[in-house]
């Protein structure tokens, strides 16, 4: 079965190469030295669709420009993943970070994603599903954008995320995992007006202090990280009583 698969996959590869000389040229890029050459060398065209990247096959770490995606206006896949979400980034972009993705993105997963936050320019209009398991974001981007068509979002790992964007308009979102996102200290409030979000995955948060009314299907599966919560309130409001009652004291 193996064999099969492995044949077929090369019979796609031989189908895409037949396209072009230059895999810049190609409607799909997944041969590890056809990626790398055409990120590192800004030589992507509009006519690629889908783009796929292995990072777990890199011998080397590459460095991308930050403009790296843009000239590849037709892109609707992207997907930059490895075998475990441990592993160290070896794809890196310029302290600066990313300054554009293709609008027409449905499907975006980029483990180690290593910019602060998604481009100001990247309108997200018309992504489904939104994967950066172990970023280096601090926050996706700033103000409401329209995200009506998203449906998953997984941002678990990312222990510098300190915040969330309203996401009122993502009337369709039905998955938001935000596993171990240590520094993350609120759920937006946005989300209880979501009436398809079914799962809401928060464990290891430690220091989320608020958390809004949702469905009980979905806190059911929080309990534990919502108890925590509700035990560090009650020891800070326990705390700020005492230290009125003492400062009353020295009247």
């Amino acid at each position: 079965m193996l064999e099969m698969h492995d044949l077929l996959q090369e019979m796609a590869f031989n189908i895409v190469r037949a396209e072009s000389d230059f895999p810049g040229e190609h409607s799909r890029l997944c041969r590890l030295p056809d990626v790398v050459h055409v990120l590192e060398e800004n030589k992507g065209t509009q006519k690629i669709k889908g783009m796929s990247l292995d990072m777990s096959m890199l011998s080397r770490h590459i460095h991308l420009k930050s403009d790296a995606f843009a000239m590849m206006d037709g892109l609707r896949f992207l997907n930059f993943y490895h075998d475990g979400i441990s592993k160290e980034n070896i794809v890196h972009l310029p302290p600066t970070g990313l300054e554009y993705l293709p609008n027409e993105l449905r499907y975006l997963r980029w483990y180690g994603f290593p910019s602060k936050s998604l481009p100001p320019s990247f309108r997200v209009e018309h992504l489904v599903e939104l994967d950066l398991c172990g970023s280096k974001l601090v926050k996706l981007w700033t103000g409401v954008k329209d995200v009506g068509n998203l449906r998953k979002i997984t941002l678990s790992y990312s222990p510098y995320l300190t915040e969330l964007p309203d996401l009122s308009k993502a009337k369709n979102l039905e998955c938001l995992q935000l596993v171990a996102c240590y520094s993350l200290t609120e759920v937006p409030s946005s989300l209880q007006y979501l009436d398809k979000l079914e799962e809401l995955d928060v464990h290891f948060c430690y220091n989320l202090r608020s958390f809004p009314m949702l469905d009980s299907k979905v806190l059911k599966k929080n309990y534990p990280i919502l108890l925590s919560i509700f035990d560090r309130i009650a020891r800070s409001i326990k705390g700020q009583k005492f230290r009125v009652l003492t400062t009353c004291g020295l009247l």
